[in-house]
């Protein structure tokens, strides 16, 4: 296929935002898809993709990850405070859609959000 990347089809699959996502940075699901590439009878198909799919899991990955695991695990990446604050600026519009009567959680989410602006709450 012309401009295929096996490693884009795979990170639309379990990717942050992806069909099943994982929580795997992108550099590491595209050290899953060399891992398979090197294997024998690679395709770049639906079969390879689960192969990376299971090597995710041996490192400890797994699908799907809810919105708060996924910012939890994001902390830890290389997004930037201003980037986290939006993302879960995303997460709390999201999940009020889901869960209107669950406020706790929303103010513990806004706190995080002000500090990572650099708002000192006073």
């Amino acid at each position: 296929m012309t401009g295929f990347r096996f490693e884009d089809y795979v990170w639309e699959f379990y990717g942050y935002h992806g069909v099943y996502p994982m929580g795997a940075s992108r550099e590491v699901v595209n050290k899953a898809c060399r891992n398979v590439m090197k294997l024998g009878n690679y395709e770049g198909d639906s079969l390879d993709r689960e192969k990376v799919r299971s090597q995710l899991e041996m490192w400890g990955y797994s699908a799907p990850l809810s919105s708060f695991e996924m910012a939890q695990r994001s902390f830890s990446s290389s997004l930037s405070p201003s980037e986290v604050a939006a993302w879960l600026k995303d997460i709390v519009v999201d999940q009020y859609a889901k869960d209107p009567e669950d406020r706790d959680w929303y103010a513990k989410i806004g706190e995080v959000i002000d500090r990572l602006e650099g708002h000192n709450g006073s």
